[in-house]
C-alpha cells in the first residue's frame, strides 16, 4: 500500500565552443514536510506484504504526503497497521502481523522508539487496539492479553489474561473494556472483558453477542459493542451496556452495523450490504443519538458518496468533520470528508486500507 515516489535525478548536458551547462541535482531533492494542521492515515496495507504506511494531509494546503514514516525516517512502517492514537507529545502506531508498537513524535512523525511486542523471547503477541489512561498506553493482543504500556520508559510493565483473540477496548468508569472476538476460533467468542487499571485484573466478564469487536462509551459511561456475528447466518449487532452490580445489555434495533465511532452524544453508523460478487451497496450513515436513545437520522451523508468499500470513520475533535476511508483491499484507497451536516467537503488518496485516521494541530 505503500506509495513510492521516484525521484528521477538528470544531468542535462549542452555544450558548445562557448557553454557548457547542467542541472543541479539538488534542486531535484524532495523536501521534507512541515507538519501543520492536518490529518495522519493509517494505512494497513496488505496482509503479509509488509508495506503499511502512514500518510499525511496539510489541511492548510489540501496537500498529501503519501508515506511520511519512510520519508521521515528512511525505512517501511512494518506489516499491517492496525491502530494509532497520539497521547501526551507521541503518536503510537500498533503494526500487527510485525508485533510492533511504533512510536512517533506527534509533531514530525519522527521515530522515537519501536517496541516489539512478545509473549515470550522472541514469540510475538500480535497486538490490535490500544486506549490511553492515567499514563499508560493498554494494547489488546491476540495471544489473549492486554498489555500495560509505560508511556515514560517505553516498556511493558504487565499484562492480563482476557480471552481468545481480543480486539476493541475502551475506557469508562474508569475501567477499562475488552471486546474478547474469539476471532481465530471455530466458534467465535461473545463477552466483553472488564479489568480493574489499578490491580490489573479481570473483575468481570459480560456476555454480548457472537464476534464483538468495535466498541466505544459514551458520556454517561455506557458502552456500545459491535457485534460482528459469524460472516454468515448471525449478522451484526449493536448492543448497549449499562454497567453496574447487574449489567444491562440492550439491542440497538433496525440496524446492521459495520463500523462506527462516538463523538459526544451522536454515535455514527456505518451500515452496509453485499451484492452477489461481495461488493459493498447501499452505503449509508446512521446517527443515533446516544441521550435520547434515538436515531436522528438515517442516511446523514450528502453530496459525492464512497465509491467502494468504507474502510474506517473518525470524527475530528475540532472541527466534527467526518473521515471515512474506503478500500478494495488492493489498491491505494480514497479518505472522504464531510462536515458535520453530512455535506462533501474533499477527498485525498491514501494508501492501501486505510483504517485509522488521526488529527493534529500542530502550532
Amino acid at each position: 500500500m505503500k506509495t513510492k515516489n521516484l525521484f528521477i535525478s538528470s544531468i542535462l548536458l549542452g555544450a558548445t565552443a562557448f557553454t557548457f551547462t547542467a542541472c543541479d541535482p539538488k534542486k531535484d531533492e524532495p523536501s521534507t514536510p512541515v507538519i501543520t494542521t492536518g490529518t495522519y492515515v493509517l494505512n494497513s496495507g496488505s496482509y503479509g506484504k509488509n508495506n503499511a504506511s502512514l500518510s499525511f494531509y496539510d489541511l492548510t494546503k489540501s496537500e498529501i504526503t503519501a508515506d511520511i514514516f519512510n520519508l521521515q525516517n528512511s525505512k517501511g512502517l512494518g506489516d499491517t497497521g492496525q491502530d494509532a492514537l497520539i497521547y501526551g507529545s507521541k503518536l503510537y502506531i500498533v503494526v500487527y502481523n510485525s508485533s510492533t508498537i511504533q512510536v512517533l513524535n506527534a509533531k514530525t512523525a519522527k521515530l522515537t522508539k519501536t517496541i516489539s511486542m512478545e509473549s515470550a523471547p522472541g514469540v510475538p503477541s500480535f497486538p490490535r487496539y490500544m486506549a490511553s489512561f492515567n499514563g499508560n498506553i493498554y494494547v489488546t493482543q491476540w495471544d489473549g492479553t492486554v498489555a500495560c504500556l509505560d508511556t515514560v520508559n517505553l516498556s511493558v510493565t504487565k499484562t492480563v489474561k482476557v480471552g481468545p483473540n481480543p480486539e476493541g477496548i475502551v475506557v469508562a468508569n474508569n475501567k477499562l473494556y475488552v471486546a474478547i472476538s474469539g476471532g481465530l476460533n471455530t466458534v467465535k467468542d461473545s463477552t466483553v472483558a472488564v479489568i480493574n487499571p489499578t490491580s490489573f485484573a479481570v473483575e468481570k466478564s459480560i456476555t454480548v453477542g457472537l464476534n464483538p469487536q468495535n466498541i466505544v462509551s459514551d458520556n454517561q459511561g455506557n458502552i456500545y459493542v459491535l457485534a460482528m456475528g459469524n460472516y454468515s447466518t448471525i449478522m451484526p449487532s449493536l448492543k448497549k451496556i449499562v454497567d453496574g452490580t447487574t449489567p444491562q445489555i440492550s439491542v440497538i434495533s433496525n440496524i446492521t452495523p459495520r463500523d462506527m465511532e462516538l463523538d459526544g452524544d451522536n454515535l455514527y453508523i456505518i451500515t452496509y450490504s453485499y451484492d452477489l460478487n461481495w461488493d459493498a451497496t447501499d452505503k449509508k450513515l446512521v446517527v443515533y443519538n446516544t441521550k435520547s436513545s434515538s436515531i436522528s437520522s438515517n442516511s446523514l451523508l450528502k453530496g459525492d458518496g464512497i465509491f467502494k468499500t468504507p474502510y474506517c470513520i473518525d470524527i475530528n475533535p475540532i472541527s466534527k468533520d467526518i473521515y471515512i476511508g474506503e478500500s478494495d483491499y488492493v489498491s491505494n484507497g480514497k479518505m472522504y470528508c464531510y462536515d458535520k451536516d453530512g455535506a462533501f467537503k474533499f477527498s485525498f488518496v491514501t494508501g492501501i486500507n486505510p483504517i485509522k485516521t488521526i488529527f493534529i494541530t500542530n502550532k
